[in-house]
């Protein structure tokens, strides 16, 4: 009689493994379904933010205009500037005069004239020596001198 206990113990424990099998594919279905189900609202969601993508990428495209535009103007100054350098070297004149020139291009050679006469002129009137001259070089030596003579100077 103590074996019978034991053999329906055993047949209960067998009887029990199939029906918990059983539970977890009733669940894995129930759950595949319901994660099918938000897959349809998606898609119209989507329209909108293609919308939204669209306006994003013509915004983004007009900046890009905007800052390529801005870059060919940079480009155009520098290369206004690098032949106006080339006009004045070329007529021998240091590159700081090349600020001087304006307007078109076809203009530029009667100013680096203009240029040329003006740096080349000698002025009318000759300086006046008092502005080149050196002052107290000469005469602090000689009043150094006179007070040692007197015995006033050390």
């Amino acid at each position: 009689m103590t074996d019978t206990p034991t053999e329906s113990s055993e047949t209960t424990d067998t009887t029990e493994t199939p029906e918990a099998a059983e539970a977890p594919a009733e669940e894995a279905t129930e759950t595949a379904e319901p994660t099918e189900a938000p897959a349809p609202p998606e898609e119209p969601s989507k329209e909108p933010d293609a919308a939204a993508d669209l306006a994003a990428l013509q915004e983004r495209l007009s900046n890009l205009e905007a800052a390529l535009a801005g870059k060919e103007e940079e480009i155009k100054a520098l290369r206004d500037t690098a032949a106006k350098d080339a006009a004045i070297r070329d007529a021998g004149l240091p590159s700081k005069y090349a600020q001087f020139l304006h307007g078109d291009e076809s203009a530029w050679g009667e100013q680096v004239a203009t240029l040329l006469e003006l740096t080349t002129k000698t002025p009318a009137r000759p300086r006046d020596p008092a502005v080149d001259a050196q002052v107290g070089s000469d005469s602090e030596d000689r009043e150094t001198a006179i007070l040692r003579m007197f015995g006033l100077a050390e």
